[in-house]
């Protein structure tokens, strides 16, 4: 999974929490930021591909801005 946020406290925690919610489990979780408060990019690793409607899940999600997934 690769996203793109706004730097804000509790962004990991409801990526986290979608993802848990829909029973997929994370391998890793990298984080990196632009600035403080700023904008962020996210890359997770996932133990299995994501369902279109949890994909739709984070892109609805305030604080993300784009969200896509990556199959390598």
């Amino acid at each position: 999974l690769f996203f793109t946020n706004q730097d804000r406290p509790g962004v990991i925690g409801k990526v986290g929490t979608i993802l848990g919610a829909n029973r997929i489990n994370v391998a890793g979780f990298y984080l990196g930021r632009e600035s403080y408060q700023g904008s962020a990019v996210g890359f997770v690793a996932l133990d299995s591909r994501i369902p279109e409607g949890v994909l739709q899940e984070l892109i609805d999600s305030e604080e993300i801005m784009e969200a896509k997934e990556i199959v390598l």
